[in-house]
Order: C-alpha cells, then structure tokens, then sequence
C-alpha cells in the first residue's frame, strides 16, 4: 500500500514538472539578471512573420539585434543585456500594427502586438505603459484640434492653439512627474532628456 501511495506520489510530482516546462513563459524558472519577453500577436496574418527585438539606441547590426518567427501567434526572447528597446516585424509586414518599446530589466515581460501594443510585468515597463497611454491620449485629443486649426476662421484659431498648448504642457508635466518618480533606471534615462525641464 505504501509502494502505491509512493508511486502515485511521484506520477504526481513528474506530472507536474512537466507541466511547468512545457508552460513557457509561466515557468518561472528564468535566471537572475535574466529579461524574458513573451509575446503574443492579436493579427493572424502574423502567423510565421519574423519579430525582431533591436536596440533603440546604439548599433543595430547582426551582433546586436535578435529575431524570431511567430509560431502559433507568439514568440519568446530571452536577454541578459539591459536596454531600451524596440519590438517590430520584417517591413513587409508593419502596416496597421504599431512597435512597441520593451525595457529588458530582469524579470517576465508580457507583451501583446497587434493595432495598440502594450508591456507590462516589471516595474519599468509597467511606468513604460503608463506613459505611452499618456502619449497615446495626447494623440487623440491633439488630432481634432490640429485638424479644426488647418480649416478654421482666423478669429478662432487663437483659442485653438491655447487648448493644444494646454493639452502639451499638461502631457510634460505628467511626463517629466513620471520621470522623476522613477528616480533612475534605463526608462529614467530614456525620458530624462526630453522631460526633466520644463519648457
């Protein structure tokens, strides 16, 4: 009876085991220092379509860019190299599905690509979301109004350009708020540059 019991117990624990590692993603047996980016693709036309992580800055030769097929409408990288970076498709196929800047500090990065591609899962690229939905609403509100400026009377167009100054200076102040609640990091130094000072 004891025997059973022992080997029902290790069916169980061998079961078990390879659930995790047939999990992806969700394993959680990533190493430390380690960035593990898992993607998924909301477009079935990307089914097989290369997906390459580049640096946003610095070179962007074969030593320094990764690149990988979309099978079953997702992809992994793994990296131990800190950066900013970017996620976009072979050229041939970007149309209607927007890049998407990742962070690569260490930890699990849930990204989805498709017309509004998001990150999230570490701290950094969490605050990443934050202000690309920040910049993102910028777009949408300043998009009417520059529209109404093009076509509108003279004698409107001075309140039109007030309420797109005031839309701008409202996004740098969230902005340059947001920078300095990070206080450093890779996202810090991206943002710093065009946010740390007031207009």
């Amino acid at each position: 009876m004891n025997y059973l019991k022992t080997m029902k117990r290790l069916f169980f624990c061998l079961g078990a085991l390879a659930a995790i590692a047939a999990g992806g993603c969700s394993d959680g047996s990533r190493s430390a220092g380690t960035c593990r980016i898992c993607g998924s693709v909301e477009l079935e036309r990307l089914e097989g379509v290369q997906i390459f992580l580049v640096p946003f800055s610095g070179p962007q030769d074969a030593a320094h860019v990764d690149s990988i097929p979309i099978r079953d409408l997702k992809f992994e990288f793994v990296t131990d190299t800190p950066m900013v970076a970017m996620l976009r498709l072979d050229y041939r196929h970007r149309m209607g599905v927007q890049e998407l800047l990742v962070i690569t500090e260490p930890g699990e990065v849930s990204v989805t690509i498709g017309p509004l591609s998001t990150c999230t899962g570490t701290p950094q690229n969490d605050s990443l979301q934050v202000w690309k939905r920040l910049t993102e609403k910028l777009n949408a509100d300043w998009r009417p109004l520059n529209a109404m400026l093009r076509s509108c009377p003279a004698d409107s167009a001075a309140t039109i350009r007030a309420r797109i100054d005031s839309l701008r200076a409202d996004y740098r102040a969230r902005s340059r708020q947001l920078c300095l609640n990070m206080g450093s990091g890779l996202l810090h130094d991206f943002l710093a540059p065009r946010f740390a000072k007031p207009e």
